[in-house]
């Protein structure tokens, strides 16, 4: 080998020798940092309200609430009773085949998991489950047909390509398209479409993938519109609900404070009058100025020609006569949002309303009628306790450090260096790997993808000024309280040190 050949391959194996170096120097920083005491990263508080935008309680006079998973908080089992349902309708109105009664929502799918979480998207064409970041890429294995995950090759081909066009989503198109299931309610929805999709799958049996999304997604309906999902949680309260005692004491200092309390929600009023029963009381209606059911939501806050109608104190029926003022604890049926601010004369700004559901409680909200929103996401809390644990906090912070190591290496293009990006690429897909499974094995967390947020998160944080995991976390604020955003740091921003 000639000298100066020579003497460039020394400095280089000395260049990827001191990397070596370097790469064991911070693989024990980064333990180092994930041991300290006390900790560089604090942990956050799962009962914790947090704001994509500023909000200050004191300006806020009026407080709204959705009922179902907002201030009513639903057992696990009840998912089951919506699945099982669901499957019958199925095969006594749809004529699937009796085989999939068989099939239990309990059957683990896979060792260690749950199979769905909330927010995924499904293409209703090709009949593949998917979970897309911020900017609509496809994450890289989250992609399910049925039980059965589809690589990266063959997702890029049958999807042409790794990011889904907008012009794709449902929201544009009356029926197919790429369909997004935000609410609690898409857990047993997602999970018995990929039952009956490998189901048929197995069996080999013929199937049109619309007629299938659609169906399902009527059957769900239709537990819900049918009272089949309202009778068996009256039925049986104590096993459905999760009463707390927190709620009760949320609307009794709201109220003492002089605070204006509605509700506003989709259920019938039998079905939310033997609930709130339970969790607040026989008095409850003496806590709200207006209660509104069968709103129609998100017609309540689209449309402004729907009039409404005085709920009789018992049943369901409602009265026909006009509706020109509230009453004190007075219950109505439909109207509309245009209405419901004359008649309260509230003022927008000075309106927080609280729902789970993005689109349906939170997004007109907002947009058309200026309220103040907040939103209740259960996963929240559990979410913030795996990202608190010791583990997740070690394999961050040094996946961090490893990438900028990467970030380093990669202008060289000698084989020795190569040898050791690919060693530190595989690296990083598992430390990758490792965290999103903590959340869930098959899909990750519900508000992130590996580098960027989820759609969700990016729908999450266009309507709502703040969320939280319950209403009862208010209890840990003033009323005066002001939420403020986090100032996170651009990709060109320099990140200042503490």
């Amino acid at each position: 080998m000639p000298a100066p050949l020579a003497r460039l391959s020394r400095l280089l194996r000395r260049y990827c020798s001191d990397f070596r170096v370097r790469y064991e120097a911070e693989k024990r920083r980064a333990t180092d940092l994930a041991d300290r005491s006390p900790p560089t990263l604090l942990p956050v508080n799962p009962r914790a309200i947090f704001a994509n935008n500023e909000l200050s309680l004191g300006n806020i006079d009026a407080y709204g609430f959705d009922y179902d998973y907002t201030i009513a908080k639903y057992s696990s089992e009840l998912h089951k009773v919506v699945y099982n349902q669901a499957k019958l309708i199925l095969v006594e109105q749809n004529n699937f085949p009796t085989e999939i009664l068989q099939i239990s929502y309990d059957k683990p799918r896979f060792a260690g998991s749950d199979f769905p979480i909330r927010g995924l998207h499904h293409h209703t064409g090709k009949n593949v489950l998917m979970k897309l970041d911020v900017f609509l890429n496809i994450q890289s294995g989250t992609v399910y047909r049925g039980h059965t995950a589809l690589g990266d090759e063959e997702t890029h081909e049958l999807m042409n390509g790794r990011v889904i066009p907008l012009t794709d989503l449902n929201i544009f198109k009356n029926v197919g398209g790429v369909r997004q299931l935000v609410d609690q309610f898409a857990v047993p929805e997602l999970t018995l479409l990929a039952d009956c999709t490998q189901y048929l799958v197995d069996k080999e049996l013929p199937y049109d993938s619309e007629y299938l999304a659609s169906d399902i997604k009527n059957a769900i309906r239709k537990v819900h519109l049918d009272g089949i999902m309202n009778d068996a949680v009256v039925e049986d309260k104590e096993r459905f609900i999760v009463r707390s005692p927190q709620t009760v004491e949320l609307f009794n200092r709201l109220k003492s404070a002089g605070k204006h309390l509605f509700i506003i929600t989709n259920s019938k009023f039998t079905f939310v009058d033997e609930g709130m029963k339970y969790i607040v009381g026989n008095d409850w209606r003496d806590l709200f100025d207006v209660v509104v059911v069968k709103a129609r939501k998100p017609f309540f806050f689209q449309d402004d020609d729907i009039p409404f109608r005085r709920q009789e104190s018992s049943g369901d029926m409602p009265t026909w006569r006009r509706i020109d003022k509230f009453e004190p604890g007075g219950v109505y049926q439909e109207g509309n949002a245009h209405d419901f601010m004359k008649l309260t004369n509230w003022k927008g700004a000075n309106v927080l309303y609280f729902g789970d559901h993005v689109f349906y409680d939170l997004a007109d909200a907002l947009l058309k009628i200026h309220w103040r929103t907040g939103a209740i996401i259960e996963e929240l809390e559990k979410e913030i306790k795996i990202s608190n644990s010791h583990e997740y906090t070690r394999k961050l912070i040094w996946l961090q450090i490893l990438q900028d190591l990467i970030e380093e290496l990669q202008v060289h293009t000698k084989e020795e260096p190569c040898l050791l990006m690919k060693s530190w690429l595989n690296e990083r897909d598992q430390l990758r790997h490792d965290l999103k499974s903590m959340f869930n094995p098959r899909f990750g967390s519900v508000f992130r993808t590996h580098n960027n947020p989820s759609y969700f998160s990016r729908r999450l944080s266009r309507f709502a000024d703040i969320y939280t995991s319950s209403i009862d976390n208010l209890l840990y604020y003033s009323l005066k309280h002001t939420f403020y955003p986090r100032r996170a740091a651009l990709p060109h921003e320099m990140v200042v040190a503490h």
